[in-house]
């Protein structure tokens, strides 16, 4: 099979199994499945085979059902309780760049963009910023000018399934456009991915920035991108279909597949951004990486779990240099909904020194 990336982007719907008598459907469907074999296809140091297939499927399919439960679980609590609810107004410092992640829209950041414009005091809009440019709208079809009093930026990218090698550049460009407005120091949030494409930034020598916040950002890659990439390689056709993944996804899941220490091979990319994390330290005068324990989450080779947030295991959070606080419970602790997680803003409220007023 040739690899061609699709030419539009296609998020993953996440279809994945409710209940584990699914998973043990799919786990039958997947000795079954008929596909086009790529035997150069490697599972860590697995070779390629029927039974390589059945583990990846298998742990493919309870990873994602694990991620899905939780995050319903998140969506019940959030009905019962609206996110942000129950934390201060805030007035910040530095103006603040939300740098998303693999396919993060902007809607992702909406419940902290309202929180931190609540008080009126730092400023009255969100502004988008792509390719250099501000925009007043979501999609960065009204080009804007920035004003003394915008604070609050996110950052969009040309597609929300960017790798870092190619949203790197493009948050440099928009670091740079805050600062031309005349701010000095710009403060930035990556959530997931976006941390990794911050990281690069400042491994490629680009903007300097005063702090840099991280939630749930794979420093050491997941066993879910691992396995996404192996079935995908593979062409497992119908377990694509539960996460709706496709090889236009390769270069970010390249990018996240788990990160071994000791095996460079096991993730290059990875491996060259944390063999030189002081270099990307020395970048931001303030570094925090901050992550989720309360989840279970599919990290081992074998299929075993670690607490993390259902997708980011809390071990990929960590790395040596770098100041780290991991959050306990669940609810908004599951991966996609950190952005909006009350714990999480109050740990960047104290981070970022947000004065809190009335």
């Amino acid at each position: 099979m040739s690899i061609v990336a699709a030419n539009a982007p296609v998020l993953p719907t996440w279809n994945f199994p409710t209940s584990w008598e699914e998973v043990k459907k799919s786990i039958d469907e997947s000795s079954h499945a008929q596909r086009e074999p790529r035997d150069d296809v490697k599972l860590g140091d697995r070779d390629a085979s029927w039974r390589t297939d059945l583990v990846a499927v298998t742990q493919f399919a309870a990873s994602g059902f694990l991620y899905t439960r939780a995050g319903k679980s998140a969506d019940k609590m959030n009905q019962e309780r609206p996110p942000l609810s129950d934390v201060s107004n805030v007035k910040m410092n530095d103006p603040l760049v939300l740098v998303p992640g693999w396919t993060t829209l902007p809607e992702k950041f909406d419940r902290v963009v309202d929180q931190l414009l609540a008080s009126d005091q730092n400023g009255k809009r969100p502004v988008y910023l792509k390719e250099g440019q501000a925009f007043s709208d979501k999609e960065c079809l009204t080009p804007t000018e920035i004003a003394a009093d915008d604070k609050v930026f996110v950052a969009v990218f040309d597609t929300p399934l960017d790798a870092p090698d190619k949203s790197a550049p493009q948050l440099n460009d928009a670091i740079a456009a805050v600062k031309k407005s005349g701010h000095d120091k710009v403060d930035v949030v990556g959530y997931s991915m976006g941390g990794l494409a911050i990281r690069k930034m400042l491994q490629d020598d680009g903007q300097k920035l005063d702090q840099v916040a991280m939630l749930g950002t794979a420093n050491r890659g997941t066993r879910f991108a691992t396995l996404a990439k192996y079935i995908v390689e593979r062409d497992i056709g119908w377990a694509m279909s539960l996460g709706n993944i496709n090889v236009s996804h390769l270069p970010a899941l390249s990018w996240l597949k788990a990160w071994d220490a000791q095996d460079p091979e096991s993730n290059p990319m990875l491996d060259d951004l944390n063999k030189n994390i002081d270099h990307q330290l020395s970048g931001a005068n303030e570094f925090l990486s901050i992550g989720s324990r309360g989840l279970s989450t599919i990290s081992k080779s074998w299929g075993g779990s670690e607490g993390g947030d259902g997708l980011v295991p809390h071990s990929s959070v960590e790395l040596p240099g770098l100041p780290t606080v991991l959050l306990e419970g669940r609810g908004n602790k599951q991966h996609g909904n950190l952005p909006h997680d009350s714990d999480v803003f109050r740990e960047l409220t104290d981070f970022f020194g947000w004065e809190k007023v009335a």
